[in-house]
């Protein structure tokens, strides 16, 4: 005989689970085609690491970086991979999550708001994207700092991707700034010619066009001139 309170307890479990199915990855960014060159290489080392570990070996992992360099491909790409080994992975956009604690502050409803803190400590690993979006939201950074407190005792794999170092973040209280030091550290460097060069031919093949039939200095004149970011070659690549 299940008691009523097992039974409620089920099916909060599997309402956890079902939502878990929704993860928010984009399929779309896969690890295959996020591509190695010199600027980022110390960032896919530890990719490579979050996906082959069976427990999380640098907790949290902070990375940084300006706009453009492929941080939340990143994020996606290393999710889907461990979606393949059946972890529960939650990308978590900033935006949406202050969209939703802000209506449930307006409201007062606390019930709501324990039922977020639950429902993300049930993921194996969580990813942070944009973090500095958060700063002096104070409400909600309570919220967040919960979270993550919970889920790095657990040690379950935190990332966090920001535009800036952590000591450079505005409007975060020390204990965030600590616990984001806590692990491990690592930017994304400016790329040079060379690395945005080999990152505008693997894209040309994605699209099915053949980097040979180039001449080199035709991919060096659209390169210079789309060399901001790599979402500003992707931009050039879709005018050709």
């Amino acid at each position: 005989i299940t008691s009523r309170e097992e039974l409620g307890t089920q099916i909060k479990n599997d309402k956890i689970l079902s939502l878990h199915k929704n993860s928010n990855l984009n399929k779309n960014f896969l690890w295959e085609d996020y591509v190695e060159a010199e600027f980022n290489k110390d960032v896919i080392l530890l990719g490579k690491n979050i996906i082959s570990q069976t427990k999380a070996t640098y907790n949290p992992i902070f990375i940084y970086s300006s706009s453009g360099m492929g941080k939340t491909h990143f994020l996606h790409a290393v999710g889907n991979e461990l979606a393949k080994s059946n972890y529960n992975v939650c990308y978590i956009n900033p935006d949406q999550f202050i969209k939703k604690v802000t209506t449930f502050l307006i409201n007062s409803d606390q019930n709501k708001l324990a039922e977020i803190v639950e429902y993300y400590k049930n993921f194996d690993v969580l990813l942070f994207d944009d973090i500095q979006i958060f700063g002096s939201k104070t409400a909600t950074l309570n919220i967040l700092f919960n979270i993550i407190n919970y889920n790095i005792e657990q040690k379950k794999q935190i990332v966090i991707v920001s535009d800036k170092n952590p000591e450079l973040l505005g409007g975060f209280e020390e204990r965030f700034i600590t616990r984001f030091q806590g692990g491990i550290t690592q930017e994304i460097y400016r790329p040079s010619l060379n690395d945005l060069m080999k990152i505008f031919e693997q894209k040309l093949l994605k699209h099915n066009i053949n980097p040979k039939d180039w001449e080199s200095e035709a991919i060096k004149f659209i390169v210079r001139n789309h060399a901001t970011s790599i979402r500003t070659l992707e931009g050039a690549i879709n005018k050709i």
